[in-house]
């Protein structure tokens, strides 16, 4: 044991107890580290990771990157904060991240490798759960306390901190949802919980429940599950029971056991376990679990889909082809076309799929793979436009077209999908009532119960059918596809916000659907002249850039408060700033005033790193209004597509 002391930055001299190895990140590991359990910080000079990891930094007023120096691969990225830069917890191990101070190489004998602290468990959530019962505690509660108390007893320098404020009052806050919880009958929308003030414990429910829930659920448990539980309601009980597991059943088996979520894939494995765990349906429902692993730098992660093969594979091919590339990377462009070709589905779900409240497949796209079985409108528009990009080369660079019938079961599932005011939703038609959301119990996310309309959907589809129709102008359908584009450029126009956004709802979040929202509009014949929807749009974005370097970049909270939020810092996102200027071109914002896009070009050139890639900042996908997800490709394929957009529309077109 060492009995030796550290200098740090005060001044003072504090014990070291120990040495050894430490794994600051899945890809930064350092040896020879000392532990001091008295010092609150785990710091890491820049010379001691570039000696140990053969690594480059780079380091600016805001930002902090670690590189493989000689491949280039990301190891970390930190962010500045008095001081100091801190490695980002959305690319690090939470429980392993630390801290990076650099320091000038002629104080190498002050700076100091401390212990990597390493998480703890979220205790505020069990003090959260066991407060319920304060009113009526039962000894199995006491217990759980007492659990908790050992934790926190044992846990002294593993980072439990509290500010010293002077005094240890407690302080509660919380919102007036009252009489939601069905065990207290008390407020469950959201409170926090101060002590001496530092926050403890808090909960925030993003859907509360509604007074009609609140009569809904206490009739069902008071009435309900009394009368089901005994002859003869338990006969329709079990009644009930068998239509719900053949509707599973159906489910499972129409998509190889993937499902459409991986939510409703695990209650689907959970029921087939309880009607017998030995069956065939849970085995296969098990070999399809591991669709959804992925294995990060920083660990394994369940995907809220079995993957985005389709979507990002569509994405790049446009993107390359908007950046005038496609035969420079025809190999690559080749077996994208063929994995689209192979994707589609190709026949429709067997049965009476009205019986199975099941819309028609044949023809359509899935967001992942064939397998999960459920064709989704903008994948669909999105596949059929890369299938019609790609006719207009040789088949010896891309591959062979697809079959004309083939296009033709396309056109007849999108035409399938719209609804009767003109829009799109994502897997059907809108078939029943918004009231419907009152009874939403998920808490977490909003928009669920029914199938509603978005304009990303509505612009691909567009998108695709005018596509489809300077292709095949003499298609025999082409009154209703004239119809469809019409009728469909008219929602988009009518669900315009005041201020010119559109709310995304599949990504972050007004820069996403106001991208769609003018790529539809133009799409379907409108420009900046004759569309004071185009206009407005224009405006919108205007308004957002991050003057005076320019580019957008857009919080999470846009989506969660539906209204639009700076990153914070007000610091500019690749792929934000990749659809604000991709909407701009299309509205012919580079005739009018291309300053905003020479500025976002910039940007964007200054995000791209040695090895030709743009970074992982932060999340940018989204649906239900607070789940956020990740789609990885992004950062790569919309910077490229913008950029093509910019250089051949804007650049090359002032030149002429």
């Amino acid at each position: 044991m060492h009995k030796e002391t550290i200098q740090i930055a005060d001044g003072t001299y504090q014990p070291v107890k120990g040495v050894g190895t430490v794994k600051c990140t899945p890809s930064i590991t350092l040896s020879s580290v000392l532990y001091a359990p008295s010092f609150p910080l785990s710091l890491v000079s820049m010379s001691a990771l570039v000696d140990d990891i053969d690594c480059r930094i780079i380091a600016d007023r805001y930002n902090c990157i670690i590189e493989e120096r000689t491949t280039g691969r990301r190891l970390g990225v930190g962010v500045r904060h008095k001081g100091l830069w801190y490695l980002d917890r959305h690319e690090t191990d939470d429980a392993l991240c630390t801290a990076l101070t650099v320091v000038a190489g002629d104080d190498e004998a002050k700076v100091i490798l401390l212990h990597c602290r390493m998480g703890h468990m979220s205790f505020d959530t069990m003090m959260s759960v066991v407060s319920r019962y304060m009113h009526d505690p039962r000894s199995g509660h006491l217990d759980a306390v007492n659990q908790i108390l050992r934790y926190l007893k044992g846990s002294p320098g593993k980072g439990l901190l509290f500010k010293r404020n002077g005094h240890l009052n407690v302080d509660g806050y919380c919102d007036a949802d009252w009489a939601s919880c069905l065990d207290d009958r008390r407020s469950t929308s959201g409170y926090c919980v101060f002590v001496g003030g530092n926050l403890v414990s808090w909960r925030n429910l993003y859907y509360p429940h509604s007074p009609l829930q609140d009569i809904v659920w206490t009739t069902l448990k008071k009435i309900g599950e009394p009368v089901l539980m005994h002859w003869p309601g338990s006969k329709l009980r079990e009644k009930a029971l068998d239509i719900v597991m053949k509707h599973i059943e159906y489910e499972d088996e129409t998509t190889q056991y993937i499902c459409i979520a991986p939510m409703n894939k695990m209650l689907n494995m959970i029921c087939h376990w309880v009607e017998d765990p030995n069956s065939v349906a849970f085995k296969l429902h098990i070999e399809r679990v591991y669709d959804f692993l992925w294995v990060a730098e920083d660990g394994m992660k369940m995907k809220s889909y079995n993957g985005s093969q389709l979507w990002d594979t569509a994405l790049t091919v446009q993107a390359i082809f908007a950046a005038g590339l496609t035969e420079e990377f025809g190999q690559t462009v080749k077996l994208a076309h063929d994995y689209i070709k192979r994707s589609q589905i190709r026949m429709d779900c067997p049965g009476d799929q009205s019986k199975w409240y099941r819309h028609i497949s044949k023809g359509g796209w899935t967001h992942s793979t064939a397998d999960e079985g459920w064709p989704v409108s903008d994948c669909t528009a999105e596949a059929l436009k890369v299938l019609l990009l790609l006719t207009k080369f040789p088949p010896e660079l891309v591959g062979e077209s697809i079959e004309a019938s083939r296009l033709d079961d396309t056109v007849n599932i999108l035409l399938s999908l719209m609804n009767d005011d003109g829009s799109f939703g994502a897997y059907e038609l809108t078939r029943s009532y918004e009231w419907l959301e009152l009874l939403n119990p998920s808490e977490s996310f909003g928009g669920i119960m029914i199938e509603y309309p978005y304009v990303e959907c509505t612009s691909s589809v567009i998108q695709g059918l005018v596509l489809f129709r300077e292709t095949y102008p003499k298609h025999y359908r082409r009154e209703e596809i004239d119809h469809c584009i019409q009728k469909a450029a008219d929602y988009i126009e009518s669900i315009q916000r005041s201020d010119g956004s559109w709310y995304g709802c599949w990504a972050i979040c007004f820069t996403y659907g106001t991208w769609f929202g003018v790529r539809g509009l133009v799409a379907a014949g409108r420009t900046y002249k004759n569309s004071q929807a185009i206009r407005k749009a224009c405006e919108f974005l205007l308004s957002k850039e991050l003057l005076p370097s320019g580019g957008w970049g857009e919080s999470y909270l846009s989506s969660q408060d539906k209204v639009y939020t700076n990153l914070e810092g007000s610091k500019a996102h690749a792929v934000n700033t990749s659809w604000a200027m991709l909407a701009l071109i299309d509205a012919g914002q580079g005739k009018k005033d291309p300053a905003c896009l020479h500025r976002a070009a910039k940007v964007l050139i200054n995000f791209q790193s040695v090895d030709g890639e743009f970074p992982q900042q932060d999340i940018i996908g989204a649906t239900n209004h607070n789940l956020m997800l990740t789609y990885a490709q992004f950062r790569n394929i919309f910077p490229i597509w913008a950029l093509g957009e910019y250089y051949r529309r804007v650049l090359v077109a002032q030149r002429l």
